[in-house]
């Protein structure tokens, strides 16, 4: 048994104890000092890059949508669809949410199906989903910290918006894995 005295005070204490607590605060010092020398440095990027990015991502994303993949899987356990395009980014959808991965070698093309696509949409009296045809996005207002709505105007007039998970970057999806869009308007 050893007596601590704190002050005026003394505490009775197994003899461990003091052995015990000088270990802690020798480690604790030791981590204080390494990371006085090796501060954690918070990867930061400029607002400028931030949206660069979130911009490219939005393109890529909203020509996607339009296109059919190369090739599709569907894991009905897990729920997960995964589309593979023949540039290389994949299309993942989990739970409504919906995840573009870019492939680093991607090759940019023009968006949308072209003229002849916005017709046989005229022609069927109804705005489908994907919309064929071009379009223009534009980022809407801000529901949440994380998610933004995204508008799209399409060529015949039609226009929808989609929300995107900025946190995640992610995509609201349907249960099936389509885009979960809102018609604000339809004009066929």
């Amino acid at each position: 048994m050893v007596n601590l005295k704190l002050g005026s005070f003394v505490i009775p204490c197994p003899s461990w104890v003091a052995p015990f607590f000088g270990v802690i605060a020798i480690v604790g010092l030791g981590f204080g000092v390494y990371r006085f020398y090796n501060p954690i440095e918070p990867e930061l990027i400029t607002v400028r890059k931030a949206n660069e990015t979130l911009k490219m991502e939005l393109d890529e994303y909203n020509r996607h949508i339009m296109e059919d993949p190369a090739a599709s899987f569907t894991d009905q356990s897990t729920k997960v669809i995964i589309r593979i395009f023949e540039d290389g980014c994949l299309l993942v959808s989990r739970r409504q949410v919906t995840r573009l991965l870019l492939d680093s070698s991607f090759r940019r093309s023009s968006v949308g199906l072209g003229f002849e696509a916005v017709l046989e949409a005229s022609e069927q009296n109804r705005c489908l989903n994907p919309h064929p045809g071009r379009f223009q996005a534009q980022n809407g207002k801000r529901v949440d910290r994380c998610w933004m709505e995204v508008w799209r105007n399409f060529e015949d007039g039609c226009q929808h918006v989609q929300m995107f998970n900025t946190c995640t970057n992610g995509w609201a999806t349907n249960p099936d894995g389509t885009p979960q869009v809102r018609w604000s308007r339809c004009v066929h």
